[in-house]
């Protein structure tokens, strides 16, 4: 978790530069969608599956189920 945090935190800095300048240069442009998609493969690894794991570790055994049929409807809607 703490690798697709520092990621995010990572590819949000070098976006922020990038796209300060995209209108001058066609690599920046370039780099901006890149890291929109570098965002999202870090989201992947350290934080989607804290929707599905927090939600069932805590909640008592008798709603676990129904606790994480909502938290996947929530996630994929």
């Amino acid at each position: 978790m703490m690798i697709g945090s520092i990621g995010m935190g990572a590819v949000f800095v070098i976006l922020a530069g990038t796209v300060s300048h995209a209108q001058e240069s066609r690599a920046c442009s370039l780099t901006a969608a890149l890291c929109v998609f570098f965002f999202t493969l870090f989201f992947g690894v350290g934080a989607l599956g804290l929707n599905y794991l927090y939600g069932t570790e805590v909640s008592p055994l008798t709603y676990r189920t129904p606790i994480y049929a909502l938290s996947a409807t929530t996630l994929w809607s």
